[in-house]
């Protein structure tokens, strides 16, 4: 789902995802590979805000305001926010589980290897140690 008014209009009517005040705003995260300067996340990858949270959100940054609030993994609450949308919405659960691959798969990098001053290799993103059993897994970045 690229766009779509129609869960966008639903967040707008749910409480924000940190504070429960009234959703004002549907914040597009903006983490994982599909999240560079420039690129907007799909509707899909969306979460009700305040004005007040999501105003903080973006001075402080994605990545360590997540890591900051009580909410957890963003993506984990996207999921969520889907699914009631979908089921409130009639959407058949095919649909809907494809639509969850997709969150998954934007959430999941390759492991980037690297070294720190010739030590081991090491994921420039989760800092897992090199294995030859994990080199080509997925990570979740911190």
């Amino acid at each position: 789902m690229k766009s779509s008014p129609s869960y966008l209009k639903f967040l707008r009517g749910k409480s924000c995802v940190v504070c429960q005040r009234p959703a004002e705003h549907a914040h597009h995260v903006r983490l994982g590979h599909s999240a560079g300067v420039g690129m907007k996340p799909p509707d899909s990858r969306a979460l009700p805000m305040c004005g007040p949270c999501h105003a903080e959100l973006h001075h402080r940054g994605e990545r360590s305001y997540w890591e900051a609030t009580h909410v957890g993994d963003p993506f984990l609450q996207v999921m969520r926010y889907l699914t009631e949308w979908a089921l409130k919405k009639g959407i058949p659960l095919e649909r809907l589980v494809i639509g969850m691959e997709r969150v998954l798969e934007d959430r999941l990098v390759k492991h980037q290897w690297g070294t720190w001053g010739g030590a081991a290799r090491h994921c420039k993103l989760c800092e897992v140690f090199w294995t030859p059993e994990n080199e080509h897994d997925f990570c979740v970045e911190k």
